[in-house]
């Protein structure tokens, strides 16, 4: 077997993934725009700014729960960012590095940065990006990631033998976030993501999420073998 340090790692979805989210928004994205709702005053939001935004999915169902408004997406896939323009008209994309940004938004931060489920497999560390996204938000910063409560951090190769594809699975520690931002001028939150539905196991099993439950009624959220702790975070200035 190949060694991972060989391995080609994939840092894109599968294309489907996008595309199914038009149809019916996924529990992470109603749990995400009821997490802003809640956590953050939306009457003092204009613009706003989704790193990572794959295929513009939650963009459109964002704007739907938001319709003042006004987005701009940023990935670094040209195929999903073609996607996303094409579903989202009104509504601006670019494909660049997220990590080097400054160049290409010359319009200057953003109320409000988003980036959802992407720095859990992506080629670059939490605090690299967080380098590069906290001078873009003005007010806010909301990620969804994997993280430990503690000082604990794991990085998990995971292979999908059937589709011959290597990902990179990340669990950061929100202890160590926290040492991060002391000298940041930032006020840190964070929430565990509470899915508020059963989510069957696939059967044949495949990278889909699916939920057990524990004996104090919560759901834990497993794909395909793996404990996925999501939480929200939110960094505010």
């Amino acid at each position: 077997m190949t060694s991972p340090a060989k391995e080609k790692i994939s840092y894109t979805s599968n294309f489907d993934y996008h595309l199914r989210q038009y149809k019916t928004p996924y529990r992470s994205t109603v749990s995400l725009i009821e997490y802003l709702k809640n956590n953050i005053d939306t009457n003092d939001v204009k613009r706003v700014l989704d790193l990572g935004c794959g295929g513009g999915a939650n963009i459109h169902w964002l704007k739907e729960a938001f319709p003042n408004w006004k987005f701009v997406g940023v990935d670094f896939d040209p195929k999903a960012v073609e996607v996303a323009q094409e579903q989202n008209p009104t509504e601006t994309f670019f494909c660049e590095d997220i990590l080097n940004l400054k160049d290409a938004l010359e319009s200057g931060p953003f109320d409000l940065v988003l980036s959802i489920q992407v720095v859990v497999t992506a080629p670059f560390s939490l605090y690299d990006f967080l380098d590069a996204a906290l001078p873009l938000a003005g007010q806010h910063l909301v990620l969804t990631s994997l993280f430990s409560e503690e000082y604990f951090e794991q990085d998990t190769i995971r292979r999908d033998l059937k589709n011959n594809k290597t990902f990179i699975y990340k669990i950061d520690s929100l202890k160590r976030l926290e040492d991060f931002i002391e000298d940041k001028n930032v006020t840190l939150s964070s929430e565990a993501t509470e899915i508020d539905v059963d989510l069957p196991k696939p059967d044949p099993l495949t990278l889909s999420t699916y939920t057990v439950k524990t004996e104090d009624g919560k759901r834990m959220q497993i794909s395909p073998y793996m404990l996925m702790p999501w939480y929200t975070v939110k960094l505010s200035k």
